[in-house]
């Protein structure tokens, strides 16, 4: 890119390099291949349990069929009750929509022959996007408020055509297609296990050698499923990113998107994207909309966060122009994913690309457009980053490290064959592992930081983290609009993190789950620990207002629980040893 960008402005040449651009992957090739895979495996195994269980051939192809279709036809509806219960989500017609959104709409659809979306707009500040239904023409967009307010009009039309590209190509339903097998393969895997443990030998054909083969076979190719499953996802991303820029006519706006959302980077003017966002609102403001705000039911709480929350994450891509947005700190942000080793691990158990990776693909898309790519990164790297990744995989591990180190020195130095020695070394190590690990990771020096300079870090991940200060205002929830979600979004001049709150107890999540939605639109202090994966997150130690003054209410320090836990037990694994001895 960097010899394509020193080009750019001889105009003979834009040609040349729009047709240097690497073409995607076939994209019905892939397709079909990752599910012939999938299935290959999934039926061996689904022929040798009907085979050991002595059941019609046709059964094997029967309980398949089942589950897809449960899975096909009931799948969306589920998520609409969930959305419009658990979330603050109006479900709006078309005429409610920005004009510029829905004439957009209205074009690309026609385009594609499928019918207009259902559209949700769920009243929360944070932003994101995500589709799902069974088939094009029965597609759900749902987009957040959020999102609305943060981008030009131009960029909330790539942010539904990226969406209107998963619906054109099907992502859903194949997706859906796809997610079954891993589903399957493991119930094979336990119903095989538990076969197993009853019979103690062997079942009605074969023995128990025949039986443990089976089920260790099933279990590698759930692994090997779910690793193409990811593998599948993220192709489909790029095609849904290449889908929103012809559709848009403009990648770089795509890209300055995902800058915006995925790294979280505000414009330098935040004054101007406020007003934007204000326009936006104005826009969506009917007699209709707020005659069915009043209409939205309050959550339940009867639903799974981690799944809600894969949910929103999973197709969030949106676009905005690049006017002010500063490209050394979207550089200084690209650094972790190009540079630290521990990336190309959370990529390959990620639905997603790559931020980095994206914008790099898109900005070779640029050039098809007669358009400078959006960034380019030239930065050489400094140094190596093997030795602190090496130093983070131990760390990761620790606990069992020490716990199986000792527990083998208690095994050989316990008296009269006891086993209590080896026992007692286990969870003494197990402790002492937790407190190393502990100390590793978090630090108490909280020195004033902003968003942006937390994510020009490289030397961080989920294991070593970067002890911070930061004041802002939290904008909304970290699943937007779901009340029950414990955790929180927090905004500063320079950008927004996703603020992460733990406790040992899920009891406490919940109840400060709901005493957090009196935090939202509050201006804060908060203290605790950055951390980095594709989504960069920062792990709650304290939250307060900015001064001593006026009522609060005080997140409690998690931190001490954890350690207190970690010290009994050390101590309950040293009883166990000197009583062993």
């Amino acid at each position: 890119l960097s010899e394509l960008d020193a080009r750019i402005s001889e105009p003979a040449t834009m040609n040349e390099m729009a047709s240097a651009v690497v073409p995607l992957p076939n994209l019905a090739f892939r397709t079909v291949t990752t599910m012939f895979l999938l299935y290959g495996m999934l039926f061996v195994f689904v022929v040798a349990f009907t085979e050991y269980a002595q059941l019609p051939p046709i059964f094997s192809i029967g309980i398949t069929a089942v589950f897809l279709a449960i899975q096909y036809i009931f799948g969306p509806a589920l998520l609409d009750w969930q959305i419009s219960w658990f979330f603050k989500c109006d479900w709006v017609q078309p005429n409610q929509l920005p004009q510029h959104l829905q004439n957009f709409v209205q074009r690309v659809t026609k385009e594609n022959e499928m019918k207009f979306p259902s559209f949700g707009i769920i009243r929360d500040s944070t932003p994101n996007a995500f589709t799902y239904g069974r088939y094009p023409s029965d597609a759900r967009i749902v987009i957040t408020q959020g999102l609305m307010d943060k981008l030009l009009p131009e960029e909330l039309e790539s942010v539904v055509a990226h969406e209107i590209g998963h619906a054109v190509h099907w992502d859903m339903a194949l997706m859906t297609v796809a997610a079954l097998v891993p589903i399957i393969l493991y119930q094979i895997y336990r119903a095989f296990i538990r076969i197993l443990q009853k019979s103690g030998g062997g079942g009605k054909k074969g023995g128990k050698g025949g039986v443990l083969i089976i089920a260790v076979g099933a279990y590698l190719c759930y692994v090997v499923s779910r690793y193409i499953i990811l593998f599948l996802s993220r192709t489909r991303e790029y095609h849904a990113d290449a889908f929103s820029a012809e559709a848009t006519k403009s990648s770089n706006s795509l890209a300055s998107a995902l800058v915006k959302v995925a790294y979280g980077l505000a414009s330098d003017n935040i004054s101007a994207e406020n007003s934007r966002g204000e326009a936006l609102n104005s826009e969506v403001q009917n007699p209709q909309r707020e005659a069915t705000t009043g209409q939205i039911l309050a959550p339940l709480g009867i639903f799974d966060p981690v799944s809600a929350k894969a949910l929103v994450t999973s197709t969030a891509t949106v676009n905005g122009g690049d006017g002010l947005l500063n490209k050394d700190k979207i550089k200084d942000a690209m650094q972790w994913e190009l540079w630290n080793p521990w990336a190309g691990w959370y990529e390959l158990n990620s639905t997603h690309p790559l931020v980095a990776y994206r914008l790099d693909f898109l900005g070779k898309m640029s050039f098809k457009f007669g358009q400078k790519p959006f960034i380019n990164f030239d930065r050489k790297q400094p140094e190596s980053f093997w030795d602190e990744f090496a130093v983070d995989f131990i760390f990761l591990f620790i606990p069992w490290l020490t716990a199986f180190l000792l527990g083998l020195t208690g095994y050989f130095f316990q008296s009269n064959g006891a086993s209590g020695g080896a026992i007692g070394g286990f969870i003494l190590g197990l402790g002492l592992g937790n407190i190393f690990q502990t100390l590793f990771s978090y630090g108490f020096e909280f020195l004033p930081c902003t968003v942006a300079s937390l994510l020009k870090q490289v030397k961080v991940s989920s294991i070593r983290t970067v002890p911070a200060r930061l004041k802002g205002k939290i904008i909304g929830k970290g699943i937007p609009g779901y009340v029950f979600c414990e955790d929180m979004t927090f905004q500063d001049e320079t950008g927004y993190l996703f603020l992460d709150y733990k406790q040992p107890l899920a009891i406490f999540e919940w109840w400060f789950a709901i005493a957090s939605n009196s935090y939202i639109g509050r201006e804060v202090v908060v203290e605790g620990w950055y951390k980095r994966s594709p989504i960069p997150s920062f792990e709650v130690y304290t939250i307060k207002p900015p001064t001593s003054s006026g009522s609060f209410l005080e997140k409690s320090k998690s931190y001490f629980f954890r350690f207190l836990f970690n010290v009994l037990l050390v101590i309950s694994g040293a009883l166990v040893v000197f009583g062993a001895l």
